[in-house]
């Protein structure tokens, strides 16, 4: 069996020197992590209150339209849902789809405003047949 050779005080300067610069380098990992963290938690943060935003600035558009997980996607279902809503629009003042008493039920079909009066003289003619 033979001696295991002395280590020299080269060998042991050389291994303090790369333990050390192995702990500085953990170290700097472990505080990228950490920032790292805090950039997602303050991207997320921050896409919260731009969603919020403009969710706020459009009240005629349903919320829910407005979704994203990042400035763009945000921008891109404010535009879809913004041209939702002026199909919507568009679809409802179109003449001819407006309100339609049904066939057979009773009830005016004028769209002229009436006076009190007007009103109790129907209300009687309806129930008088």
């Amino acid at each position: 069996m033979t001696e295991p050779e002395p280590v020299t005080a080269v060998e042991t300067a050389t291994t303090n020197i790369a333990t050390a610069e192995l702990e500085a380098l953990r170290a700097r990992a472990e505080s990228a992590e950490t920032a790292h963290a805090a950039a997602i938690e303050a991207h997320t943060a921050a896409v919260v209150t731009l969603r919020d935003t403009v969710r706020a600035a459009n009240p005629t558009i349903p919320s829910s339209l407005i979704d994203g997980a990042d400035a763009p996607s945000i921008a891109a279902s404010l535009t879809s849902a913004q041209a939702v809503v002026a199909e919507a629009i568009a679809l409802a003042t179109k003449p001819g789809l407006g309100f339609r008493t049904p066939s057979g039920a009773q009830g005016s079909q004028t769209t002229a405003p009436m006076s009190p009066g007007e009103k109790m003289a129907a209300g009687l003619a309806a129930r008088r047949g």
